[in-house]
């Protein structure tokens, strides 16, 4: 692990931070991301692609040809010291694989970095990181990324983990909301970042509604993963990138417009 501890270095982890937020211009943006921000994350950019290659396609060969089997060997090699560390290695093994490698090259994505970035969000939400530590419990566009891992998982179980993480993200938003209303308990300390968080959802009727709208996407889009691996057992769309043989339901089902997430497309998912 000696390598992989040269390569993961706080550093690092602070680069993929700024280049997965640099089009997020503020700190209320990371509160509540609006649409156009949303989008660059999940729609396929060749730019996004060219930055997340040039910047981490080195970083992830490495973590590929150094045998790594576990995302606990990833967290003795970075040690992450804070909730914005864990973040950094959950986007790093689960969201820049997937702009590194599409198409033909998209099985390593499967095989190798989703079980990592698995076993390092399992290990954040042990320790309360995304539903607890203020630094991403108050910013949606923070603890969203830590369900992420669940929802790209091929396991009913962490489906349904998944469904209830975002339906406590709902309650959360919906207790910043009611914080807006009075203001009063929130005074120091931790209770300044919940408490900046409330003004921003509780701005205006539409801020409010905009941080609804989201966290009701976000369990919708679940949801519809989620119905896909009750019904196969697994991502049918995936089998040709992973030489799995189809079945002819699943044929049937990919041939009538089933969902494939943008996989596709030569988009990873």
């Amino acid at each position: 692990m000696a390598k992989l501890e040269s390569i993961l270095t706080p550093e690092l982890l602070s680069e993929v931070l700024s280049v997965w937020y640099g089009h997020v211009s503020d700190g209320s943006s990371v509160i509540l991301p609006s649409q156009d921000h949303v989008k660059v994350w999940f729609s396929s950019s060749p730019e996004l692609d060219s930055v997340c290659v040039k910047s981490f396609g080195p970083v992830l060969d490495a973590i590929k040809e150094s045998g790594v089997t576990s995302g606990q060997q990833i967290l003795d090699a970075a040690k992450p010291k804070g909730p914005l560390d864990w973040l950094s290695l959950v986007l790093l093994l689960d969201q820049m694989p997937r702009n590194c490698y599409r198409g033909d090259a998209s099985s390593v994505v499967y095989r190798l970095f989703d079980p990592l970035a698995q076993d390092v969000a399992a290990a954040a939400s042990e320790k309360g990181i995304p539903d607890l530590e203020p630094q991403t419990r108050w910013f949606i566009g923070r603890r969203l990324w830590f369900y992420m891992p669940l929802e790209h998982s091929e396991s009913l179980d962490l489906h349904r983990l998944a469904t209830e993480k975002f339906a406590s993200l709902a309650r959360d938003i919906e207790l910043l909301i009611s914080d807006n209303d009075d203001p009063s308990s929130l005074i120091g300390g931790d209770d300044e970042l919940r408490a900046k968080a409330a003004r921003v959802l509780g701005a205006s009727a539409e801020s409010a509604e905009a941080a609804r709208g989201v966290a009701k996407a976000f369990a919708a889009f679940e949801e519809r993963h989620s119905d896909v691996i009750e019904r196969f057992g697994r991502y049918p769309h995936r089998n040709g990138s992973l030489g799995r043989a189809s079945t002819d339901e699943e044929i049937k089902y990919l041939s009538e417009g089933g969902e494939t997430f943008g996989g596709g497309n030569g988009h990873t998912h």
